[in-house]
């Protein structure tokens, strides 16, 4: 049987396939894989959907949208994703939601009394939270980053982002460590910024097969009640804060768990001279941010 090999016949072919899996979007998906697997843009598929692929290029796309049917995440096919206007490398990691930015966006709007400040991001993955941060307010300060993580191959996958956005000679520590890195015991940071585990563990089976079957669950299980890491951070940071200057704790979390991670910390020893507390898009709480110090 011979193949239509002609563009749209492809794209359109592709659609239907991911249609047919229950892929939201499957046209946009398969225009996007198309874009992202063999670098033809957007507008030149809608402007030239006459192009005809050759046998290598079929097979490769083909290829990505079984995977994609499969209900491979888009960004493990291609191997990288968005975040925060920079493309992040994501193998071994959890893919970096939109959501996630809110953490960004209140990160720069706080103040520092100093040039010199202190960065540490906990759970760091592919790093995007602390290179996010640095590419954004290191023409104002002098930066001291530090990335941790407990998983070796998200680490790997982090220093490669680091190698390829950060250009410049820079005092950045990749760590790998259980939460925070016990090097750096005694040493407070001006900001802490960490998007932790934070589903319950029984829920874990319920997500989606796009998340549930590919995404790191070190980085989605956050205990029975889905607060292991608030209760650790609570009982965990104090070694890293200080009596002489605040520290920002910049936390995501899941729905419904603002009320019970504010009482963790309510509970603990250090004074917290402000929260704030910000929604997602669609309403739902997301982000607290608070002042901290001993």
């Amino acid at each position: 049987m011979v193949i239509d090999k002609r563009l749209d016949n492809v794209i359109r072919e592709a659609a239907n396939q991911l249609k047919q899996k229950n892929i939201d979007d499957p046209l946009q998906e398969a225009r996007f894989l198309m874009q992202e697997i063999l670098q033809i843009p957007i507008a030149k598929q809608l402007a030239r959907p006459d192009i005809l692929l050759t046998e290598i290029e079929y097979k490769q796309f083909c290829q990505a949208t079984t995977k994609r049917a499969s209900g491979t995440p888009a960004a493990y096919i291609t191997g990288k994703a968005d975040f925060y206007g920079n493309e992040f490398l994501v193998n071994n990691t959890l893919i970096p939601r939109p959501e996630t930015e809110l953490l960004i966006d209140l990160a720069l709007t706080l103040s520092f009394d100093t040039k010199e400040i202190s960065i540490l991001d906990l759970c760091t993955g592919s790093g995007c939270i602390g290179i996010t941060l640095f590419l954004n307010l290191y023409s104002k300060y002098q930066i001291e980053l530090s990335l941790s993580d407990i998983s070796a191959d998200a680490l790997m996958t982090c220093q490669k982002n680091v190698e390829r956005l950060i250009k410049k000679q820079s005092n950045i520590q990749i760590l790998e460590a259980d939460l925070f890195p016990k090097q750096d015991t005694n040493k407070p940071y001006d900001l802490i910024v960490v998007n932790p585990p934070y589903i319950e563990t029984k829920t874990i089976d319920d997500l989606q097969i796009d998340v549930k079957d590919y995404e790191p669950k070190l980085a989605l299980d956050g205990g029975a009640d889905g607060l292991l890491f608030y209760k650790r951070l609570a009982t965990e940071i104090k070694p890293y804060l200080s009596s002489n200057k605040n520290t920002y704790l910049l936390l995501e979390h899941g729905l419904g768990q603002r009320d019970a991670i504010k009482d963790i910390f309510k509970k603990s020893e250090f004074q917290i001279l402000d929260i704030i507390e910000i929604n997602d898009w669609q309403k739902f709480d997301r982000i607290l941010g608070f002042t901290l110090k001993l």
